[in-house]
Order: C-alpha cells, then sequence, then structure tokens
C-alpha cells in the first residue's frame, strides 16, 4: 500500500496541467484521482479493522491530524451559512484533497525504510522541477508558462537575467515557495546518506534551490529562505538561555523597534500606511493587502467569528468589501485566510497544532539518532520559514503538494514516537523483570 503512497506523493508534482482531464467542477489529475482511490481503499480497511491501521492516541502526530480533520468538518459544515455554494464546493473539494493525503500518509507509513522512499520520491519530483526551471532561466524556453503574463516588459529575450523560472505552477511564488520546501530534503539526503557523490549533489543542488528563489524575484519566500538557512546554522549549536533573559531580549528588541519606528520617517510613514491609507485611489500594491485583510477581519466580526465559510472569502470581498481593494478579490495570507473563511476555533487550532509540531520536533532532535536530529532541525527551520512564505502565494489551498508536505512531517513524528514509546516500554519491562527476579531470590 505504501507504494501507492509514494506514487501519489510524486504525482502532486506533476500539477493540473499534465495529463488532466478537465471536469465540470475541478482538473482531475493522477494525484487526485489516487487521493481518492486511496481514501476509498483506506475506508473499507477501516470497516474490516485492518490490523496496520491504527490511531495512537495522546500523540502529537495524531492531535495534528486530528485538527485537519475538524477543520475539514467545519468546512463541510459552514455550506450551511456560506454564500456562494459552488465556490464552497469546490473549497471543500481541495481541502478533502489536502486532508485526505495527510490523512492517507499518517494511516499508511508503518516504518522509516517507507517514510525514507517517500522522501526520495518527493524530492525526485522537486529535483525535476528545479531543473526544469534551470532549463527556462538559462535558455528562455517556456514549456508550460503564460509568457505573456510572466514577461510582462518583454526583456526574457535581451535581458537573460530578467528571466524568472516558473515551470507548472502559477506564478513564480509558488514555485519559490515549492523550492524553499526543497531545501529541507536535501539536508536530510545529506546526512542520511553513505555516499560522498549524494552529499556533493545535496550540496550543490542547496545552492541552487537559493538562487531559483532569487531568480523568481519573490521577496519574501528569499527572505523565509534566508531565515531556514539562519535557523538551520544555529541549531548547530547548543544554546543554554534561561527563560529571563531570553524575555529581557524580547523586551529590548521591542522597544528598540518601537524607537526606530518612532525616530525614522521612512519606517514611520511605512506603518502609518499600514493604518490608514489616505485615499481611495491610486493605492498601491501594499495598501490594497492590508485593505483586504482588514476587511477579512470585519467579515470575520460580521459573522461573530465563524467565518464566511469554506472558499467564500473572494465572493465576499467583490460584494461586501468596505475598503478599497482594486478589484482584486484573494486575501494574499494564508494566515488570515483561515481565519477568515473557518473562523476562530478552526484559526486557533491550527495555529496551535503548528506550534506543537515545532516544539514536538525539538524534543525529538535530542532524544533520536544523529540522522533524526538533522531530520527534525530541518522541519522546524521550514515550519518557522513557511509561516512567513506562506504569505506570499496567492492561494494556498490550491498548493496541493504542501498538504502532502504536511503529511510527510506529521508521518515521521508518528514514526518518532512509537520509536520513543517502544523504548521506554521495553526499558520498563526490563526494570520490572529485574525487579521481580530480585524480590523473588529474597524471598526464596
Amino acid at each position: 500500500m505504501y507504494i501507492l503512497i509514494v506514487f501519489m506523493a510524486m504525482a502532486v508534482f506533476l500539477g493540473t496541467e499534465i495529463l488532466a482531464i478537465p471536469t465540470p467542477l475541478a482538473q482531475m489529475t493522477f494525484y487526485r484521482l489516487a487521493i481518492f482511490g486511496l481514501l476509498g481503499v483506506t475506508l473499507i480497511q477501516l470497516l474490516l479493522k485492518h490490523d496496520k491501521l491504527r490511531v495512537h492516541p495522546k500523540t502529537v502526530s495524531t492531535l495534528a491530524a486530528g485538527t485537519f480533520v475538524f477543520w475539514w468538518l467545519w468546512a463541510l459544515i459552514s455550506g450551511v451559512w456560506a454564500v456562494d455554494k459552488v465556490a464552497w464546493l469546490q473549497s471543500l473539494f481541495l481541502l478533502t484533497l489536502g486532508v485526505g493525503a495527510i490523512l492517507l500518509m499518517y494511516l499508511h507509513i508503518h516504518r522509516m525504510h517507507q517514510w525514507k522512499l517517500v522522501v526520495y520520491g518527493i524530492w525526485f519530483m522537486m529535483t525535476l522541477l528545479l531543473l526544469l526551471g534551470v532549463i527556462e532561466i538559462t535558455f528562455n524556453v517556456y514549456l508550460l508558462a503564460d509568457l505573456g503574463k510572466l514577461d510582462k516588459y518583454g526583456t526574457f529575450n535581451t535581458q537573460p537575467l530578467t528571466r524568472m523560472p516558473i515551470t507548472i505552477f502559477e506564478n513564480q511564488n509558488d514555485y519559490a515557495t515549492m523550492l524553499l520546501a526543497y531545501l529541507p530534503l536535501n539536508f536530510i539526503l545529506f546526512k542520511g546518506t553513505r555516499y560522498n557523490l549524494m552529499r556533493i549533489l545535496t550540496s550543490v543542488l542547496i545552492v541552487l534551490g537559493t538562487y531559483l528563489i532569487y531568480r523568481t524575484q519573490s521577496r519574501l519566500v528569499l527572505l523565509s529562505a534566508l531565515i531556514f538557512l539562519f535557523i538551520m546554522f544555529i541549531q548547530l549549536f547548543k544554546w543554554d538561555i534561561k527563560t529571563k533573559v531570553f524575555r529581557n531580549w524580547i523586551i529590548v528588541g521591542g522597544v528598540t523597534l518601537t524607537a526606530l519606528i518612532l525616530l525614522v520617517p521612512q519606517l514611520r510613514s511605512m506603518v502609518s500606511g499600514l493604518i490608514y491609507t489616505g485615499g481611495i485611489y491610486d493605492l498601491s500594491g501594499d495598501e490594497v493587502r492590508i485593505n483586504l485583510w482588514r476587511n477579512g477581519f470585519l467579515f470575520l466580526a460580521q459573522t461573530f467569528g465563524f467565518g464566511v465559510g469554506a472558499g467564500n472569502i473572494e465572493t465576499w470581498m467583490g460584494e461586501f468589501a468596505f475598503y478599497p481593494v482594486e478589484n482584486i478579490v484573494n486575501m494574499h495570507n494564508w494566515w488570515l485566510e483561515i481565519l477568515t473563511g473557518y473562523g476562530i476555533i478552526v484559526f486557533v487550532l491550527y495555529v496551535v497544532m503548528y506550534g506543537l509540531l515545532i516544539h514536538k520536533l525539538h524534543q525529538l532532535r535530542h532524544q533520536l539518532t544523529e540522522v533524526d536530529r538533522v531530520i527534525c532541525q530541518s522541519f522546524i527551520a521550514f515550519l518557522i520559514a513557511f509561516a512567513f512564505a506562506s504569505i506570499t502565494s496567492a492561494n494556498n489551498m490550491l498548493i496541493e503538494w504542501h498538504w502532502v508536505y504536511f503529511g510527510l512531517i506529521i508521518s515521521y513524528i508518528k514514526l518518532a514516537e512509537l520509536r520513543i514509546y517502544k523504548r521506554q516500554s521495553t526499558t520498563l519491562n526490563h526494570l520490572n523483570s529485574k525487579r521481580s527476579s530480585y524480590e523473588f531470590s529474597n524471598n526464596y
């Protein structure tokens, strides 16, 4: 079964245009067909009480998977108050695919060698997309991109350094976000291999992936990549910082930032622009983005914190926007999209789950092997960086690979938790055995 999971994880990187079948609801791809097929088989196995399909209570991995299930149930119920039923159905379709991918990986990956095979499959497909991006910026050959949209000023032929990689994605920001997720896998494979050639290859790919992120001109994803690399670097050292000292650093940093905003005119102007746009005409891109977020908070209040319903943000933004948004209706902020669309309860659960994943990985990196330590460090750095990078994409619900990636992280945590539990149980049984033997000899 896990071979089919590997196929599913690899197929997501074919995108929604390659070998896709158009339907009235959405494009049907190999990935989507695999999801529905595997979900059907899994449901049958659960009804038959298959031995290997187990939910492990009181674990962070189960809590994370349960959070996504609750999210899906809330999205389903939100159809009751959703204004646009077609948009709700389309969003529910995408969320079903995403949550389904996470559950399939959580339920069907039982061994580390299975998990590693999924990693290699995902890494291989990402490497192909990286090489396709290299071909695009080197030879100006774009097989799937709309050059009229991408090359707005017609400079790609005469000025090679203005070329941006995009491959199968809707825009270069989405491609850059994929490359950000590609970096941790190279760190993991670098540490997990015994072959020097593989280590050289992954090292080169880390540099090349970072360069391609730069060439996408996605400023926030580039910043996120630098954050990722910085976190990877600082995790090489052991830090013994007391809570009081850390709190003092935060206070000093907050006071310093406030002073800079008050004293530096450029920063003061930037912050004031976030509070008041100064009019309704000729808004800048940043001002439109802020107004989108403001409207989101207003919609949340109008729905009493329950959210506007799955897929209905754009409908509300087009019909009920209070602040001007220049006909742009997508919020361009994954966190506020969850909050506005699905309400406070789902948002809080998602944030708590996100934080618990990072915290659990931090704990695990001190409890397992050296290879596991690098896996945990890589995923910690990615989750922190992705918290920023996810803001830049127009719609993360449509970025299907990111659900598979979260399934990869959650399934790894499950395996690690089970290993620790098994090790602790073995140690406890050994101690109980020794104590029983000691008591028997004394009684005798």
